[in-house]
């Protein structure tokens, strides 16, 4: 079967080919570009999009792996990741746009997610390393692996 049918929700479902999901980011890469190593780069992608106190929800990840706004890896992630409730996308982003713009610099953020029926996005900060943590629950999930894992390898 070249085909893989990801749950969406319990009303919801999509199919994406392979191919599609080979290209989209995993957990760990998006967890991973809030990181104290890739901070620095996440902070410059973020001040290119950060436009008029926002910026459209799913760009930065989309700018971090250096996808362009007409190429097929930007159009299924934006589309993929426009599919979160209009809230759970209004917390992420408005949490990472105060994790970027911090006084003191940019704070680290750590994203996870976990199955559940319920449907939420909980939000705590600890000042001390400064880390801001998003679990998102209930709600679509990127790949496990990382998406260097799941690429083709050129033959």
């Amino acid at each position: 079967m070249n085909r893989l049918e990801l749950v969406l929700g319990a009303e919801e479902r999509e199919t994406m080919s392979r191919q599609t999901v080979a290209s989209l980011p995993g957990r760990k890469d998006i967890d991973g570009q809030f990181k104290r190593a890739n901070i620095q780069k996440t902070l410059r992608d973020f001040k290119d999009i950060f436009k008029n106190g926002s910026y459209e929800f799913g760009m930065l990840t989309a700018k971090y792996n250096g996808w362009a706004p007409d190429s097929p890896e930007y159009k299924n992630w934006i589309d993929g990741s426009g599919k979160y409730p209009e809230y759970a996308k209004t917390t992420i982003k408005n949490i990472i746009i105060e994790a970027m713009t911090g006084k003191d610099g940019p704070a680290e953020v750590s994203i996870t997610w976990t199955a559940s029926a319920q449907k939420a996005v909980q939000v705590s900060y600890d000042p001390v390393i400064p880390l801001y943590t998003i679990e998102i629950i209930g709600l679509p999930s990127p790949p496990a692996s990382p998406i260097g894992s799941r690429k083709k390898k050129k033959k």
